[in-house]
């Protein structure tokens, strides 16, 4: 069932076939990023988020019921490993608060490719890239790198085994994250998984974020607002989530989430009472 899953999802991409190497690869991260939602709805729902491979492709791709990182993340690295590419996991300490002492809490993936190194990441809502990230080791240079949409992701060394990558756009730069080139396995990566959506602390038993990017712009639940976000144009626009129907709509239509209006109204409740706290 595991193999014939994996076959499924990368047949769902509707890659074109004489794609190769990277361009292939950009080619599948920028179809997935437009198909399967990054989204904190099932944590919040309290639903079982097996990572065992059967039950992740049938919730996230198969159900289409969203995910976050070590959900998308685990699954576009079984992907790349199925079509003969060089991958393994790491783990990033997020730093959109500026912490550099957080938790090792999200995964990623690290592509060696014709003796050089780069990023995948999937997982990391609607700030994840959409191409691979060419990394830089040397300490006195900076990796950029510029997908499509015109955002420059930055690698920049931290310290002599560490980097950070930055998101820059025209008006602004956003530091998403630490990591180093450690060796982790999947139960490193089970053990922040667990964490991340059973903790009372954790970002996403906590915040409702939803989020989807394709053809250039960026759809985005964030707490009971809606984003739309034209990249190209630099342009965004906010309206907020009066009711649990507004949310219900935005889910099922925008998002194409399979989110019954019960559950929509325990979300729209749950964000409720956490911004009165």
């Amino acid at each position: 069932m595991t193999n014939s899953a994996v076959s499924d999802y990368i047949e769902a991409l509707t890659i074109e076939e004489e794609l190769t190497g990277l361009a292939l690869i950009n080619a599948m991260i920028q179809s997935h990023l437009s198909q399967y939602c990054f989204s904190s709805c099932n944590v919040i729902l309290k639903k079982e988020l097996s990572l065992e491979k059967g039950q992740l492709f049938e919730r996230v791709i198969t159900k289409k019921q969203g995910g976050y990182c070590f959900e998308h993340n685990k699954i576009i690295y079984l992907a790349l490993i199925e079509l003969g590419f060089d991958v393994r996991p790491i783990i990033a300490r997020v730093l959109l608060d500026g912490n550099t002492n957080n938790g090792r809490l999200h995964r990623l993936t690290l592509l060696n490719y014709q003796n050089e190194q780069y990023i995948i990441d999937v997982g990391f809502g609607s700030q994840s890239p959409t191409c691979v990230i060419k990394l830089t080791r040397s300490t006195d240079k900076v990796s950029s790198n510029k997908p499509q949409n015109g955002i420059n992701y930055l690698i920049e060394p931290y310290d002599t085994t560490s980097f950070i990558i930055t998101k820059v756009t025209t008006d602004k730069s956003q530091t998403l994250y630490l990591f180093d080139l450690g060796r982790y396995s999947e139960f490193d990566c089970d053990i922040g998984h667990f964490y991340s959506h059973q903790a009372p602390t954790a970002a996403f038993v906590n915040h409702l974020v939803v989020s989807k990017t394709a053809f250039n712009k960026i759809y985005l639940v964030r707490h009971l607002e809606y984003f739309e976000i034209d990249v190209c144009n630099n342009t965004e626009s906010i309206v907020t989530i009066t009711d649990a129907q507004d949310l219900y709509r935005l889910l099922t239509t925008t998002f194409s989430l399979p989110i019954k209006l019960n559950e929509a109204q325990l979300l729209f409740d749950h964000q409720r009472i956490k911004a009165k706290a």
